[in-house]
């Protein structure tokens, strides 16, 4: 069917500035005189990759295909910095995992000329819409309800229902269009963790059925780096949502004897939650209001009132941010990171060895130097918002090429170019007016969403999963890894590991920090087959 995955690795070969093949890319490729132009959708979720060969320019969405044309070797400067959950992507630049492919970063265009010599230009963010409330508004509740419509018309739907606001606005939307189809939901592992009981209110509430397939710690692959890929499906990147694998897995093999969307809430926190920056955001909306935001921010961060004004009157750019907490990083100072800043502070972990290090040294401050660093949206909060919107694309665009064989497609209304376009109109301001959690879907959305969705104080977090998966399998990861491909690299320190890992109850970045290493370590022993 037209909306599955079927045709993952497709190639164009430039010659002369022009396209010389009728090969689609999932890439907009635009030819004029001086040459041709690709750029990438930001929220596609879409990679094109390129690499230039006996003087032509290969265009791919399979890295691992350019790969294996060019015979590229692994790439260790990437790959050392995928180490570093905290690193943020415009530092890593256009570098792929495969040495000399280039991966074409978020808002930027390729440009090839005749001689199809590259270069770079940053496309220029869109400027701020004055779009009146009642208008984005309207929007919103009109684009939710087409896709509901559009969808339903298109293929059998399932979705998932975890107990949050995300999750059940698509639920009621849905089922205010007449669609019945099953619920998913995964049993939350904490006893504190209430996720389960509003799950089955709104199950009730909208009458279709709730399947409940296991606990959330059943699913969860975080640390397991022998693990085969679902349906041997090689990604072309290390993939970062093992955490919820084995769930998709058991939703991908459910009816799989039919074509069918299965619907998810990725990108709705990104678009009408707080942001980290919302502060500094509110601030420049209400300038008249500093003395009331500060107050806020100084009780909600428990910072003392001089040092709320320097972070919500900080002026610093992105590129300045980026340099500096990378240096302090570096040299092993503690940074301060605001918590209106652009980025949260960058955190090197200290089982890096010294070769990883210097590699890692030599890569970014190479970025930094030469790099052309930008954000997404000159107003912080919209920047975050979109920066996670596309990793969270890249996810979703890496789950449909896992799972295409089981004639499943994930989608996210909240990942929709005009959804996404009117919830970033809004002012930030707007997200919690009246108290309620995301308060502009809320308004929205009002008369097909019950309010006291919107009035949960405590939405149940999974960080007790991950504790859990951490004691099941961390004897196995440790093993797994001491003699793997990052340690025979001479890329990590396995007794500094084997040091943090002994704690009775590391604390969480090191727990991050060792889901890196597993789906790293995981991909590499994949992709040197």
């Amino acid at each position: 069917m037209p909306f599955t995955h079927k045709n993952p690795n497709r190639t164009v070969i430039v010659r002369g500035g022009k396209p010389t093949n009728c090969s689609k890319l999932p890439a907009s490729i635009s030819i004029n005189d001086e040459g041709t132009c690709v750029q990438v959708p930001l929220l596609s979720g879409d990679r094109v990759f390129w690499t230039v060969s006996e003087d032509e320019v290969l265009l791919s969405d399979s890295a691992s295909r350019l790969a294996s044309i060019t015979n590229a070797d692994l790439d260790l400067e990437r790959i050392v910095m995928d180490l570093l959950p905290s690193l943020p992507d415009s530092l890593r630049g256009d570098k792929s995992p495969w040495r000399n492919i280039h991966s074409i970063p978020a808002a930027t265009i390729l440009h090839l000329d005749k001689s199809n010599r590259p270069r770079y230009t940053r496309a220029e963010p869109s400027p701020a819409k004055h779009v009146p409330s009642n208008e984005i508004l309207a929007s919103l509740r009109s684009r939710f309800l087409t896709i509901a419509d559009e969808w339903r018309n298109e293929a059998p739907l399932s979705a998932d229902v975890s107990g949050g606001v995300d999750s059940a606005a698509i639920t009621y939307v849905f089922a205010s269009e007449g669609v019945r189809m099953p619920l998913y939901h995964e049993t939350p592992d904490d006893p504190m963790n209430q996720d389960s009981r509003w799950a089955e209110r709104i199950s009730e509430d909208v009458r279709m059925p709730l399947i409940k397939i296991g606990r959330v710690v059943d699913g969860n692959r975080s640390f397991e780096p022998a693990a085969e890929y679902p349906n041997r499906e090689i990604p072309e990147e290390p993939v970062y949502w093992s955490d919820i694998e084995g769930y998709l897995s058991r939703i991908s093999e459910m009816e799989a004897d039919a074509s069918r969307i299965h619907v998810t809430g990725f990108g709705g926190d990104e678009l009408f939650a707080s942001m980290p920056s919302s502060s500094w955001s509110c601030l420049r909306e209400h300038p008249l209001r500093l003395r009331d935001i500060r107050r806020q921010y100084s009780a909600d961060y428990r910072v003392p009132p001089y040092q709320a004004i320097l972070d919500l009157t900080d002026g610093t750019d992105l590129h300045e941010e980026l340099r500096s907490s990378f240096l302090d990083a570096e040299q092993g100072h503690d940074h301060r990171s605001s918590p209106c800043g652009w980025h949260d502070a960058i955190r090197i972990p200290e089982f890096l060895t010294a070769k990883a290090r210097n590699i890692l040294y030599g890569a970014v401050e190479s970025q930094l130097k030469h790099a052309d660093i930008r954000p997404l949206n000159p107003d912080r909060s919209r920047h975050q918002a979109l920066y996670s919107l596309s990793m969270q694309a890249r996810m979703l665009n890496q789950v449909n090429r896992t799972f295409a064989s089981n004639d499943i497609t994930f989608r996210s209304p909240y990942l929709d170019h005009g959804i996404a376009d009117y919830a970033l109109c809004a002012p930030i301001s707007a997200r919690t007016e009246g108290n309620l959690h995301k308060a502009v879907l809320y308004r929205a959305l009002k008369g097909i969403i019950p309010e006291t969705i919107f009035r949960r104080p405590v939405k149940g977090d999974h960080s007790y999963s991950l504790y859990l998966a951490w004691q099941r399998s961390k004897d196995a990861l440790l093993d797994s890894i001491a003699g793997g491909v990052l340690d025979e690299e001479g890329l990590i320190d396995m007794p500094a590991i084997r040091r943090r890992a002994s704690m009775p109850m590391p604390d969480i970045t090191f727990l991050f920090e060792m889901q890196r290493v597993a789906a790293v370590e995981r991909w590499l022993r994949h992709a040197s087959r």
